[in-house]
């Protein structure tokens, strides 16, 4: 159980930047020519059809970087988001000796290799509040159901 509950804000960590995937011919092999191939109505909408008030439009398709693969510095970006961390990963980081990060050995050679790693908490953090939002004292390494809520109030022990 303990093993799965490891893997659940790994599985977020999916994020990768490839400048170069291009064909020869140009085209862009993961088919994004068509950026939606849902059947659900309403999609036609296209809030930039009239261009900005700038005069500025854009092109439909992803953006592309005529020189994207022209020798010169780069930067690799690793990025996580929604990053919910419930009672039992809580619990669960707190039962080992290295804490929080053990949430993250899976990835985190991967992480370690970007030059820049950014995680999204979904939610924001606070202690010393109870699920009426009130100031309680901060029970500190223990779950007492009271401070450690969790939906609606999202309140993580920082």
């Amino acid at each position: 159980m303990a093993r799965s509950l490891t893997a659940l804000p790994l599985l977020a960590l999916s994020v990768a930047f490839v400048a170069c995937a291009a064909s020869d011919d140009g085209a862009d092999p993961g088919g994004s020519e068509a950026l939606s191939n849902d059947s659900e109505e309403g999609e036609d909408y296209d809030p930039f059809a009239a261009g900005k008030a700038d005069g500025v439009s854009f092109s439909n398709g992803p953006l592309k970087f005529t020189r994207a693969c022209d020798p010169g510095k780069s930067m690799t970006i690793a990025a996580v988001g929604d990053v919910l961390l419930h009672g039992k990963l809580q619990q669960q980081a707190y039962a080992r000796s290295t804490g929080f990060i053990s949430l993250w050995s899976g990835v985190r050679d991967l992480m370690e290799r970007a030059d820049l790693t950014y995680a999204n908490l979904e939610g924001p953090t606070a202690a010393g509040v109870n699920s009426a939002g009130k100031d309680v004292p901060d029970p500190g390494k223990r779950f007492d159901g009271v401070v450690y809520t969790s939906y609606p109030m999202f309140n993580y022990h920082p």
